[in-house]
């Protein structure tokens, strides 16, 4: 009786387009439900008993219900074409499990009666949606009536004086969110997600090399509730996104840290939301994409400052410090670099940290020994140096990072909390030398004299320039 070969070319068409989450999908088909309708199955042999009608009878009345809400837009397509003669059935998953849902209907006949019962499941796995069964009739002729009956009331809700008749939409919305609240990691309706980022600054994000920025997204389902512990993964080549996969919380804001590489690059970091709608299909997943753009800020100089300390009544103890600093002039733009030549005698320019990375190892009279690190980016609302434009070159003045102690503070940062020698810290720079910064490369010898914390050290300051 069935012919459960017959493809639809509606049902191929949705199918195609949105299911399979192709690029053409637009933001309108994560709404779309596909409910295949299909004829009412006679169990029983009647001549009585017009099969055609029936179904007709059936699949009109659903066709009349045109409803949708801001999260569901029934697409409702008719198995067989009205007015055809060859029955087409829901029996066999093979032609509905494409389907979001499956409207059908059966009749039978018992001993006191017919009984016409009306369905919408999961096209899927056949998880009842609705369900209804019309009070029992003698006539056959009444078949009809009855199917386009079962249909209405499998949308009435209620009972008595309070009973009322609800679209489509509406229930499959009911449903759906009973879904989602199920298996909120993995489930949704019509969810759209954002990243939280203002136009201005994500075309692209500008970043320097090394530097971490904390990133949220929102998602939020089309009814305006959160997708609370929703599963979000995010992605990139380009640097590193710490953590992934996000769990949304109850806000509706997932938090994420990306670190940019270190060196210059251009990269994207990709946010979506890959989920199951409640009738198991896979929803069209919502994406957001952040341009990045990795970029080393035009810089100035770099010191690299090395120093050697120990306590000269317990050589056993001792600590070493390798430290590199990058400088760029503080409130100038990647296009105006570091013009010290323009400066006017007497001018004053300061300049910020703009990375420092770094490394210690301290040693104990026990024989054992501990190490710490930095690597960040720098302070950049804060001038730790400064260039003084002289009437010829000028004057490089800087500070001296320690490595901070961290979890090592026993062997760590004791030597070289003292002041070196000479103090200031600073470079006196030719014409010349202004001129052809990439060929800069200046050292300073420094000393450390026995100070409060029993030490003594040498070390050296070396000074290079950036083109």
């Amino acid at each position: 009786m069935a012919n459960r070969n017959l493809k639809f070319a509606g049902l191929t068409l949705i199918m195609g387009i949105c299911l399979l989450h192709s690029a053409q999908c637009t933001a309108a088909d994560k709404h779309d439900r596909v409910i295949g309708l299909y004829d009412v199955i006679v169990h029983f042999q009647d001549p009585n008993i017009n099969w055609q009608q029936i179904s007709d009878a059936f699949v009109q009345q659903f066709l009349i219900d045109t409803d949708r809400n801001v999260c569901i837009q029934p697409v409702l397509l008719p198995a067989r074409i009205l007015g055809e003669t060859q029955p087409q059935t829901h029996v066999g998953l093979e032609g509905t499990a494409g389907l979001d849902y499956v409207a059908f209907g059966d009749l039978y006949k018992d001993p006191d009666g017919y009984r016409m019962e009306a369905y919408l499941v999961t096209g899927k796995s056949r998880e009842v949606v609705l369900q209804h069964v019309q009070p029992k009739f003698t006539d056959p002729k009444d078949a009809p009536f009855q199917a386009r009956m079962a249909a209405l009331n499998l949308r009435t809700v209620g009972s008595g004086a309070g009973s009322g008749t609800r679209p489509l939409a509406d229930l499959i919305l009911d449903f759906e969110k009973k879904q989602r609240e199920e298996f909120p990691h993995d489930h949704a309706i019509a969810p759209e997600l954002k990243v939280n980022l203002a136009d201005s600054d994500r075309y692209p994000v500008k970043l320097s090399p090394g530097e971490k920025r904390d990133m949220s997204f929102t998602l939020m389902d089309c009814d305006g509730v959160a997708d609370k512990g929703a599963e979000v993964p995010v992605e990139t080549i380009t640097g590193d996104v710490t953590p992934t996969p996000v769990t949304v919380g109850g806000d509706g804001r997932g938090k994420f840290t990306y670190t940019a590489p270190r060196k210059n690059a251009d990269g994207l970091i990709h946010v979506a939301f890959v989920y199951l709608r409640g009738s198991e299909h896979p929803g069209v997943p919502t994406v957001d994409n952040i341009d990045v753009h990795i970029a080393a800020p035009n810089l100035c100089f770099s010191v690299a400052v090395d120093l050697k300390m120990q306590m000269p009544d317990t050589p056993q103890i001792y600590e070493n410090h390798h430290v590199e600093t990058i400088y760029r002039v503080a409130g100038f733009n990647g296009a105006t670099g570091c013009p010290f030549t323009t400066m006017k005698p007497g001018e004053t320019w300061g300049l910020v940290e703009a990375s420092i990375r770094g490394s210690a190892t301290g040693h104990r009279e026990t024989g054992t020994t501990a190490s710490s690190s930095i690597d960040r980016p720098g302070d950049l609302t804060v001038a730790t140096a400064r260039f003084v434009r002289e009437a010829q070159g000028g004057t490089f003045t800087f500070v001296i990072r320690q490595v901070p102690a961290g979890d090592a503070e026993e062997y760590v940062g004791n030597c070289a909390a003292q002041r070196w020698q000479p103090w200031p810290y600073q470079f006196k720079l030719s014409e010349e030398e202004l001129a052809h910064p990439d060929k800069l490369n200046k050292s300073l010898v420094l000393n450390l004299p026995l100070g409060e914390n029993s030490c003594t050290g040498t070390g050296t300051a070396v000074l290079t320039g950036h083109p």
